[in-house]
């Protein structure tokens, strides 16, 4: 019997007027500039950000495309219940999405190659899950691992294996997850995030609770992370730099590079989103 292919797509958590102007500018370029042919999912947080017209708009323009509003899909009973708004509703839609490989962006991140490529990666393909770094690290701070019943001394080692040489913390605008494989990691990851009014002073957004999702589903050694760091763009100009002074003291400005965008690689340094 012949095995069926896993279904892959690209899923984009947009709504609402400005987002919707954002989602645009995106498929133009995923469709228009890089010719990929990936079905796109678009999934909005009520039914005010997405009416059934401008829906029929986007599909016609840049098919394949669907989508679903998270707030009317069914809720998992395990998870306290919290609004879905933000990131929130960003891991509610990985949950409910349609495909078994699922590429998540941003609605503000900007393919510079055709995305069906990073499907291909052999580290992705091995473990499933494939995650971007960020510029800084240890950004979880910590009072998280007691909070969430974490060795940390057992846990970050397993973790920062997974993230090679950079060893980063994670840049969650966009990642690779074969979902069906990890299902009880969104769980975990949709629970910690359930919590983010309690915890949101020790973490910075929903970053980094993919990676405790995997540990707290005992899978920390398999997050994967690649391992090209981040480059950027930056933008000279007057009075761009502050810089860094003591507690209660005035900081000094003065001129300098500006970072505007944060450009991310695959694993073999070609840029990627």
């Amino acid at each position: 019997m012949q095995q069926q292919q896993p279904s892959r797509g690209i899923l984009v958590s947009a709504g609402g007027k400005g987002l919707t102007t954002q989602l645009v500018v995106l498929l133009k370029v995923l469709r228009e500039t890089l010719h990929c042919k990936l079905p796109v999912e678009v999934a909005w947080q009520g039914s005010h950000e997405m009416d059934d017209a401008m829906l029929a708009a986007l599909q016609k323009q840049f098919g394949p495309l669907s989508g679903f509003d998270v707030a009317a899909k069914p809720y998992p009973k395990h998870i306290r219940r919290v609004s879905l708004s933000r990131f929130v509703g960003k891991v509610a839609a990985l949950l409910h999405c349609s495909f078994t490989e699922v590429l998540l962006l941003d609605v503000d991140n900007l393919p510079l190659i055709n995305p069906e490529a990073l499907f291909e990666d052999p580290m992705f393909a091995a473990a499933g899950n494939l995650f971007w770094p960020d510029y800084w690290d240890d950004w979880i701070k910590p009072g998280v691992w007691n909070l969430l019943g974490l060795n940390a001394t057992t846990v970050k080692p397993l973790l920062a294996a997974g993230g090679g040489w950079s060893g980063r913390d994670t840049e969650s605008g966009m990642l690779l997850l074969d979902r069906p494989r990890w299902l009880e990691v969104l769980h975990w990851v949709f629970w910690i995030n359930s919590w983010h009014e309690n915890i949101g002073g020790l973490l910075y957004g929903d970053k980094d609770t993919f990676s405790l999702g995997f540990a707290l589903a005992g899978h920390a050694e398999h997050y994967r992370q690649v391992v090209v760091p981040p480059g950027g763009a930056f933008q000279w100009g007057p009075g761009n730099l502050k810089i860094k002074c003591a507690e209660d003291s005035k900081c000094n400005i003065t001129d300098g590079w500006k970072l505007i965008a944060e450009v991310q690689h695959d694993n073999y340094g070609v840029r990627g989103v």
